[in-house]
């Protein structure tokens, strides 16, 4: 029976620490490759839309916030940036093949300053001769991620809390005194 609480308390543990480690999440990157679709001997094309969030995605409609989306090459451990674009959507033609990073560090406010992304992500994509890569970023509100977790960690510490105030645990069980 004490086997069995300490690991639920392990699992109530663990569920907590990975809600709140869930919340960053907020940036996905959803890559899928077209073959044959870009004509000539060579070179690969990459497409980026940047959504809001899935459903937006789902219908085709890109964000009206200016994202900052960055590609750069890897060639073995160095990154070479190869474009930098805030629109939400924009291609590049005549890639060579081969390793890259599109990374979404940043957006623009209002007035066209430049704000750091809290959750900024970046994905690895590998592009080839004569496909077409194309990268859906999906972005969801922080704050809405936060409050899902706090609302998740919430349920999992009152489920703790009932199964603890259900032990019948006893340490000194067992023990016999002379």
């Amino acid at each position: 029976m004490r086997a069995q609480n300490s690991s639920r308390l392990v699992s109530a543990a663990l569920l907590v620490t990975l809600t709140s480690w869930c919340a960053g999440c907020a940036t996905e990157i959803h890559l899928r490759q077209s073959p044959g679709v870009t004509e000539g001997a060579g070179g690969g094309r990459l497409l980026v839309r940047v959504f809001e969030k899935r459903s937006a995605r789902n219908h085709d409609i890109t964000t009206h916030r200016k994202v900052v989306t960055e590609l750069y090459r890897l060639e073995g451990k160095t990154e070479t940036l190869v474009r930098t674009e805030t629109e939400p959507r924009w291609s590049v033609a005549d890639l060579p093949a081969g390793d890259y990073v599109l990374r979404v560090p940043d957006w623009l406010d209002d007035v066209g300053g430049v704000q750091a992304r809290q959750d900024g992500h970046h994905d690895h994509l590998v592009i080839r001769a004569n496909q077409t890569t194309v990268a859906d970023v999906v972005l969801s509100d922080p704050k809405k991620a936060w409050v899902g977790a706090l609302i998740a960690t919430g349920l999992v510490v009152a489920w703790g809390y009932w199964e603890i105030r259900n032990w019948e645990w006893y340490p000194l069980a067992g023990l016999e005194f002379n």
